[in-house]
């Protein structure tokens, strides 16, 4: 049986106008030892129908009809269990790349038998603008496998020099070698449950990867618009959040590393949650969105997380954060009093 140098997945559900764009960049790719997998999740607009005209003419392409509405998480997933390609590339319905990602990124690969290969990208607003995000050139492939996984486990922006860059540090900007992600059963979970999947993800996958390169080039150009997941308020709920920070305390729990990866744990709770809170007082009064963190009350690992950080030894630490009237409110609501 014949593999191929790239499974391409991609979950589908209502693209809309973008779709045709998405599905062609990866056809026109100069390496043309893919296959690619298009996710069916339920549309309703007539993206099933392109999908299949485009299956009709080129048989690289794989359909994958699901039941029911399982969104991204359990989407990806399906097409993992599908694939059959030597790497993995995991990508957005309505995004688009140039037609050199996949063999630069695939040679990048071969080169040096790497788990993960992770390059740049462009970010193009609702407006139209686009905006390369990058690693400095100097960013090695040492110093990046050496920092990526505290980055990643630091919460949605750790105010370190590449919090710009981590921040939009995402699965579709990046190669993952097959037998790699299932020898360590590595996949998504559910995202009507649990928020920063992508995140969750990475944190698996930076863990148990024995060689991480970076290529210095951006390949990908991601739309940013409201139907965004990140930008949905039920996606950056406190309930969702509090699962997501339990999740990666159970992993480094599980992995023996939570003392020793504790500061930036801890760092992640107060980000992550300082996040949803503002997102609740959003869309809530703010009596209302205080009585969101009653549960947090009722986690002490959160709580003995928050105090550590707030320790005398790590209030130099705390000091690279913009902390506000907000997260200070967060605090207080948390313990009942300041922390000392």
């Amino acid at each position: 049986m014949h593999t191929p140098k790239i499974s391409v997945i991609i979950p589908v559900y209502n693209a809309g106008i973008y779709l045709p764009e998405r599905i062609e960049s990866i056809l026109n790719q100069t390496l043309k030892d893919i296959e690619i997998i298009i996710v069916l999740d339920c549309p309703t607009d007539g993206s099933d129908k392109v999908a299949e005209s485009y299956s009709r003419k080129d048989e690289r392409i794989k359909l994958i009809y699901n039941p029911a509405n399982l969104h991204i998480g359990l989407s990806r997933n399906q097409g993992l269990k599908a694939a059959t390609g030597e790497y993995i590339s995991l990508v957005d319905h309505d995004d688009y790349c140039t037609p050199d990602m996949y063999e630069k990124m695939y040679s990048k690969a071969q080169q040096n038998q790497a788990d993960i290969v992770v390059s740049n990208f462009y970010g193009i607003t609702s407006t139209g603008k686009t905006q390369r995000f990058g690693f400095p050139q100097n960013y090695s492939d040492e110093a990046f496998q050496k920092e990526s996984f505290a980055f990643l486990i630091s919460g949605p922006c750790n105010h370190n020099p590449a919090c710009s860059i981590t921040s939009n540090f995402s699965v579709w900007t990046q190669l993952f070698k097959r037998q790699f992600l299932e020898k360590h059963h590595i996949v998504f979970q559910d995202n009507r449950e649990i928020t920063f999947e992508d995140r969750l993800f990475l944190i698996e996958a930076y863990f148990f990867a024995q060689k991480v390169n970076v290529i210095h080039e951006a390949f990908t150009y991601h739309r940013y618009h409201q139907s965004n997941s990140g930008s949905n308020y039920s996606y950056r709920s406190i309930e969702l959040i509090t699962n997501y920070l339990m999740y990666v305390h159970d992993f480094l729990n599980r992995q023996h590393i939570l003392k020793k990866e504790y500061i930036h744990f801890a760092d992640n709770i107060l980000l992550s949650l300082y996040s949803g809170f503002r997102n609740e007082v959003k869309h809530k009064s703010l009596f209302k969105a205080l009585r969101t963190l009653t549960p947090i009350r009722k986690k002490p690992a959160f709580q003995q997380a928050l105090r550590y950080l707030y320790k005398k030894e790590n209030l130099k630490y705390l000091k690279k954060y913009p902390v506000t009237k907000l997260s200070f409110l967060l605090l207080i609501t948390l313990f009942g009093k300041k922390t000392d």
